[in-house]
């Protein structure tokens, strides 16, 4: 009797075990690598995926359309940097839903080198004073791109021709703030209140 129950238990636990296997949860992260400027796709881009500690897992070349895929785990956190002789970037930290079943969409957006297009001449310089990552939009009227100042950092953006008027909007709650800055210039993201602003640093 005492090994019959014991082998009830066996059978019992190596099918749950096949059950948990049979339900691991992987998902295809997409990833398409652009020029941050005008959107275009950055062919032959090296992709590296990286868990949070930003230990290498994989790498691949992005193809014609920018593009590189990699089979990820649902609920896991993942870091994507892409790089590209002569185009500055940043690592991108990503975190897979735990019911993902869908592909994951992520793009990362180079800088390109300056002087690859024609009036590429400088970039906007923004201070960001918050303690946290702060998500912008900056880019000429109607062409507005997301960003993201690192915490307590400095950044920099993609190259825009000298004097070109640029629209810098920052958003706190439902406000969106939206404020006009020139390539070139050095601006300082400061907390007045509960209010964003951006000032120019003199």
């Amino acid at each position: 009797m005492k090994k019959t129950i014991l082998l009830l238990f066996i059978v019992m636990g190596l099918q749950g075990f096949a059950q948990n296997k049979d339900t691991i949860c992987e998902v295809l992260l997409k990833v398409r690598v652009t020029n941050a400027y005008d959107r275009t796709p950055v062919a032959g881009a090296m992709v590296r995926l990286m868990d949070d500690r930003e230990n290498l897992l994989q790498e691949k070349p992005a193809d014609a359309d920018g593009a590189a895929q990699f089979t990820v785990a649902c609920g896991a956190p993942y870091t994507v940097v892409a790089v590209k002789d002569g185009y500055g970037g940043r690592p991108f930290p990503v975190n897979i839903p735990p019911d993902a079943q869908a592909p994951v969409q992520l793009e990362v957006p180079l800088s390109p080198p300056l002087g690859a297009s024609p009036g590429y001449q400088s970039v906007v310089t923004v201070v960001n004073k918050v303690a946290k990552d702060l998500p912008i939009r900056l880019g000429p009227e109607g062409q507005q791109q997301p960003y993201t100042l690192p915490a307590s950092d400095v950044w920099e953006s993609p190259p825009f021709p000298a004097g070109q008027k640029l629209r810098l909007q920052t958003k706190k709650g439902t406000t969106t703030n939206t404020f006009y800055v020139l390539p070139g210039k050095v601006y300082v993201v400061s907390l007045k209140g509960k209010v964003y602003t951006v000032e120019l640093n003199k």
